[in-house]
């Protein structure tokens, strides 16, 4: 069962004049970012769903929660819908049973109830200091039905829904000291049940046998004091051994680096990963559903770090029910995912201090973040690779891209294990090539090809000037075509007679925008018009074979060397 939609209404910053909700948001079944500025309200978004689901934690205060210069009689309302398959069997199964009975009982039900088509809506409503909580029924409002069948079905909801929230910053220490020890403790005993019996009975053996050792002092102290105190009958010290929940729970962690280290030494980044990856336990071991609240999960990480914490959150969501909120001011954290699995919201302040929430393209919310489109567009296209490739290959435009891809399947080459990233010109490439060495994993290499002319070696000159990467990673078709005092650029690649015969075939005009001869040679630097490029490419899928792709062969044979370079180094790194 996972959480798929919250609606707010009149809490904090989001509050609506109008019966509509502030907040209408369809949450996705992987992670759900939700991104903005300091103070435009995402913290109160991850406060109004701890109200709902945690009450005992996080109560209600009307001077707080309830909007400022709001009547006292403001209605402040959360609703949670939860989906899941309607035939689930166990506690959920059970819920979904609870809650379709109580939905009968409700007045202007309409068959059939919701739960009994795996939905499950939470209706949590605040009145001054008046809770009003219950399961919306099909056709019906926020009406309450009979309340016995509601608090039994209540009961079951709180049994099964588990809601984990991490404020930002926060250890591990200060979490266990909120109450999180006891859902730790749970999803420990369901994932390891008989070990948790044994261990209990280990525990009750130890403390009987530190009575026994106890117990002659206690006859000793009573025997005294006794005379002393008549009304003294009996004394026993019993030795303080926390439960095996309590214990595990307070376990201290260590982690080796050059030395051991309590966890609570060790820097906040560290800190802050390790309290992750006890939240990947409870969301791969947990038998029920959790929803996580995840508050800046980047704070003191360096930003190299957020992409891969990224990669991280979205293992959390590979379980169906699980479902995860995580607000961030970063712009590396999250990435487009063209399966849909993953969505991006950005929070603004409208008018009056007023927020509002609503799915937005990362490119936008990266935008607002870093205050530049270019930085934005950097970022946005290193969301199009693997993610599993050994080499990332920066281009200077997409043609470069589809001619390498075109010679591959020609020849027979493969380009596993090789992204290319194609840009918007020479300087655009460098730029994104630096980038890209900043966030990706460094067990892959960047690599960049640059035209050979004017802008494409001053690109290149600022790349290896500037000591970013080994000059072998910066590429230039000049390596395999000798210009002769002529630029050379991707189409130089080709023979000239290729061209010839594809200039014959279409025309020069509209096509061919310049052409020079390469000095004494029978090669000419041939210019097409975006036009003419755009032909060429489906002229040579229909009529060039591999013998027109000799040089492009060389090229590819030089990526697969670097990419299987960088492999090599990868295992190295790893002790592969």
């Amino acid at each position: 069962m996972y959480l798929r939609n919250v609606k707010v209404r009149n809490f904090r910053s989001f509050w609506s004049e109008s019966a509509k909700p502030a907040v209408d948001i369809e949450l996705a079944r992987g992670v759900n970012y939700i991104a903005g500025p300091n103070n435009v309200g995402k913290s109160n978004l991850l406060r109004a769903l701890a109200m709902a689901l945690d009450p005992r934690a996080y109560p209600y205060d009307a001077n707080l929660d309830r909007p400022m210069g709001w009547r006292a009689d403001t209605q402040s309302t959360v609703v949670l819908e939860f989906r899941t398959q309607p035939d689930t069997r166990g506690p959920i199964g059970t819920l979904l049973k609870y809650v379709a009975a109580y939905e009968e009982t409700v007045s202007g039900f309409k068959a059939p109830s919701a739960a009994s088509q795996g939905r499950i809506t939470f209706y949590v409503e605040h009145v001054k200091d008046t809770r009003k909580e219950l399961f919306l029924a099909n056709g019906a409002g926020a009406i309450k039905g009979d309340a016995r069948a509601l608090e039994k079905a209540l009961a079951q909801f709180r049994r099964v829904v588990r809601f984990v929230d991490i404020r930002s910053g926060e250890d591990l220490r200060s979490l266990l000291q909120r109450g999180f020890k006891e859902i730790l403790g749970s999803v420990i005993g369901e994932e390891h049940g008989p070990a948790m019996v044994e261990a209990g009975k280990c525990r009750d053996a130890y403390v009987t046998a530190l009575g026994h050792v106890l117990r002659p002092v206690a006859r000793h102290v009573q025997e005294r004091i006794a005379k002393y105190v008549r009304d003294v009958q009996d004394v026993d010290l019993r030795p303080d051994v926390p439960s095996v929940e309590d214990a595990i729970a307070g376990a201290r962690v260590h982690v080796q680096d050059a030395v051991w280290t309590a966890l609570d030494q060790k820097g906040t980044g560290v800190r802050g990963a390790t309290l992750l990856m006890l939240l990947s336990f409870i969301a791969e071991s947990s038998r029920k559903a959790v929803v996580f609240a995840i508050e800046e999960p980047e704070s003191f990480l360096h930003p190299e770090a957020h992409r891969e914490l990224g990669h991280g959150l979205e293992e959390f969501t590979k379980r169906t029910d699980v479902s995860l909120v995580v607000t961030t001011h970063s712009p590396f954290l999250f990435r487009a995912d063209g399966r849909g699995r993953n969505k991006l919201f950005t929070v603004r302040k409208v008018t009056e201090g007023r927020s509002s929430v609503g799915e937005e393209r990362p490119e936008v919310a990266r935008t607002e973040l870093l205050g530049s489109q270019v930085f934005a567009r950097f970022l946005q296209r290193a969301d199009e690779l693997s993610g599993k490739a050994r080499l990332v290959l920066v281009v200077e435009g997409h043609t470069d891209r589809q001619y390498l891809q075109l010679a591959a399947e020609k020849t027979g080459l493969s380009l596993a294990g090789i992204d290319i990233l194609p840009c918007e010109g020479a300087m655009d490439a460098a730029f994104q090539a630096v980038t890209l060495r900043g966030l990706i994993d460094p067990s892959t290499s960047v690599s960049a090809l640059f035209d050979g002319d004017e802008n494409g070696d001053k690109s290149a000159r600022l790349l290896t000037s500037k000591g970013w990467q080994n000059k072998s990673q910066v590429l230039c078709y000049r390596q395999w075509v000798d210009p002769h005092n002529q630029p050379v650029e991707a189409e130089d690649m080709f023979p000239t007679a290729v061209l010839e015969r594809f200039l014959a075939e279409v025309g020069e005009s509209g096509h061919l925008s310049g052409k020079n001869q390469r000095g004494k040679t029978t090669e000419w630097h041939v210019e097409l018009t975006a036009l003419g490029k755009d032909a060429f490419l489906a002229w040579l899928g229909r009529n060039a074979d591999a013998d027109a792709f000799t040089r492009w062969s060389a090229l590819i044979g030089k990526l697969r060397e670097l990419a299987a370079r960088a492999g090599e180094a990868g295992s190295q790194r790893t002790g592969d």
